[in-house]
């Protein structure tokens, strides 16, 4: 406790055997060399755990239990998002922007369910199967939806010099606060860029 008292860093890697998956730290200001250090020796450490962990799953023996996916479940998604779209979508965005308060998504439910049932009446169908179906459509297309949110700066705007300038420069709204667009648009070119040069 009293080295953290002390110590100019406070770091958790969460890591593989063969890459760091993600990174919390608290500091003060720390040259780089120092932070990359402090990840390799957590590294170093965290081979050694997994390496324990994996023996210790070799001694036991114990076989993973195999999960059988329901056939009836990947059918229902991919009617869903066959024929479904538009209501999903609409469900999402209600729910981005808090107008839904569970009674959408118990309509849309009842629709896919009653559709399901009309279409393929000796089919035995849970209502719980078409919820679990619905979720994984409803994450499919929320990625897609908010990947044409987000659009990825083109290449030609990597230019190190634009980012790193100051982002106060354009990060000034009149309320002080809050940051204006281009600035957010070049805090996502920095994140991404440091995301990208880290990874490589």
């Amino acid at each position: 406790m009293a080295e953290r008292e002390l110590s100019q860093l406070d770091i958790v890697a969460s890591q593989l055997k063969d890459k760091t998956v993600m990174i919390e730290a608290g500091a003060l200001q720390v040259e780089e060399p120092v932070l990359v250090e402090s990840i390799e020796r957590a590294h170093v450490e965290t081979k050694k755990i997994i390496a324990l962990i994996e023996d210790l799953v070799t001694k036991v023996g114990q076989k993973k239990l195999e999960v059988v996916e329901d056939p009836l479940l990947h059918e229902l998604a991919a009617l869903i998002e066959k024929s479904y779209t538009p209501e999903v979508e609409a469900l999402i965005k209600a729910r981005v922007n808090k107008e839904s308060g569970g009674d959408d998504t118990a309509e849309v439910v009842t629709k896919i369910y009653d559709d399901y049932k009309a279409a393929n009446p000796k089919i035995e169908v849970d209502k719980k199967v078409v919820i679990a179906a619905l979720d994984k459509v409803m994450y499919k297309l929320s990625a897609r939806m908010s990947s044409k949110t987000v659009k990825e700066p083109t290449a030609e705007k990597w230019t190190k010099s634009e980012i790193f300038k100051p982002l106060s420069e354009s990060c000034r709204e009149p309320m002080g606060a809050r940051f204006s667009k281009e600035g957010l648009r070049r805090l996502y070119q920095l994140l991404l860029l440091v995301h990208r040069e880290w990874n490589n």
